[in-house]
């Protein structure tokens, strides 16, 4: 009979399987931190870029609805779509998108052109969605041991995954600081090069997507291999070849499929409480998300921060982001005591953030931020675990599309507020709204438990 694992020997087995899935991942992180620096170039300079195109500002919050709009109605539909054709193809065609709206921005002027260009960048944001990032998380499921995966193959059985957790959200936590430093070095450029190229500086956009195209192509190596339920069965057993199912034959046959794969996954989000319960967060996640991101130019301005240091609180704030990727969310959520401490430091450090000015200030609300990207690597980390092999990319999407519905609802009560009170004020109290919300919402559902 076999021993049991020791904990000693457990942690040495997922250290050289992390080190066996880095091997597989790192084209990949570098693919992202390059499309993260070319879609980051011009992040500090976006409004005057958009003027220059001649835009007015009321325009220029078109563009970005549209971008929203574009979003919205693709994502869902792309990820059903990436679990059952090649994620890889998929991948390629964002990517070939994304060239597109490099390209019309360059060389178009004018409102209708900008508003296209948006539609065409939120089209390709939608398709990356559910593509390699959910076929690293399959493999990463589908290692029981070092050997049952390799980059060759994935051969060994899927069954009960040692230390699974662990390798999620270390591709979780990859991804992220991936992305945080193609986000530092993109904008840094961007700052630097405007004033002397103009738009031209999305051809380093194109230039950067290009070379992370020609790093997958060339150095990407997982097997995708998924099961499709076949049309009219609502079960997953139904084991089709992704490059089979891209082949079935008739956009109708297609269309049959996505709708089929589409129900199975709404049927997935109601059957699994892990996934609603992580849903909840990843729409309250975005919510803070897009508070910040919309607000925080405007809340340094009122805090006595000048024009020109808008790049340094931009890097500061992405480096806060950097810093809270390399924490396991995880561990963390493991222990009520610290949860704890998280949920009554994050009302209190908002309305700190409110209270002071200046460099005292950004301490504050530099922790609100770190806080902020911890929970939500823990909620993008808790999707992932708990979807299905077979729809992860759908499962992903439709995350996604709720988190950004429940994110433009915040913007649009933020939208109003602001007319009346200071950014500064609207974004504080948001913050202690929604993580009341949020509370209330655990309280009611942990009542309802108990009175079955």
């Amino acid at each position: 009979m076999a021993r049991p694992k020791t904990s000693q020997q457990g942690r040495m087995q997922s250290g050289k399987q992390l080190r066996v899935l880095a091997d597989v991942a790192t084209p990949f992180f570098a693919a992202e931190l390059l499309m993260n620096l070319a879609l980051t170039v011009p992040h500090a300079i976006l409004t005057p870029l958009l003027l220059d195109k001649g835009l007015t500002l009321s325009q220029i919050l078109l563009v970005q609805a549209g971008f929203s709009v574009a979003v919205l109605l693709f994502e869902f539909p792309s990820g059903a779509i990436a679990d059952m054709i090649s994620r890889r193809t998929l991948y390629f065609i964002s990517r070939l998108v994304f060239c597109a709206f490099f390209l019309v921005v360059i060389f178009g002027h004018g409102f209708p052109l900008m508003l296209l260009a948006w539609v065409i960048y939120g089209l390709a944001t939608a398709l990356e969605s559910g593509t390699l990032d959910a076929a690293l998380i399959n493999n990463a499921k589908n290692r029981q041991g070092v050997s049952a995966s390799t980059v060759d193959g994935l051969e060994g059985t899927v069954g009960a995954p040692d230390h699974v957790e662990s390798r999620i959200s270390w591709l979780v936590r990859k991804e992220g600081q991936s992305a945080y430093l193609g986000m530092m070095i993109g904008s840094t450029i961007g700052a630097l090069l405007y004033l002397s190229v103009g738009a031209n500086i999305y051809f380093i956009s194109v230039g950067a997507t290009v070379i992370s195209v020609v790093t997958i192509a060339l150095f990407f190596r997982i097997p995708e291999q998924h099961k499709v339920a076949s049309v009219g069965e609502n079960e997953a057993g139904a084991s089709v070849d992704k490059h089979d199912a891209a082949r079935i034959g008739g956009a109708l046959r297609l269309w049959q499929e996505l709708r089929s794969h589409a129900r199975a996954t709404v049927e997935e989000m109601r059957n699994s409480a892990a996934l609603r319960q992580f849903l909840l967060l990843a729409v309250i996640a975005q919510a803070f998300l897009q508070l910040h991101f919309q607000l925080w130019q405007a809340v340094g301005l009122e805090k006595g921060f000048g024009e020109s240091h808008l790049l340094f609180l931009y890097l500061l704030f992405i480096g806060m982001a950097f810093g809270a990727s390399f924490i396991r969310p995880e561990v963390l959520f493991q222990r009520r005591a610290l949860v704890v401490a998280g949920v009554v430091a994050f009302p209190g450090l908002a309305w700190l953030s409110y209270l002071v000015d200046g460099w005292v200030y950004l301490v504050f609300y530099g922790a609100l931020a770190f806080l902020l990207i911890v929970f939500a690597n823990y909620s993008a980390f808790g999707v992932r675990r708990a979807s299905s092999v077979e729809r992860i990319g759908a499962v992903t999407s439709l995350v996604g599309v709720v988190g950004r519905i429940g994110a433009i609802g915040v913007l649009a009560v933020a939208s109003v507020f602001v007319n009346f009170y200071s950014a500064a004020a609207v974004a504080s109290g948001g913050f202690v709204v929604l993580v009341v919300l949020g509370l209330g919402w655990v309280g009611l559902r942990r009542w309802q438990i108990g009175q079955k």
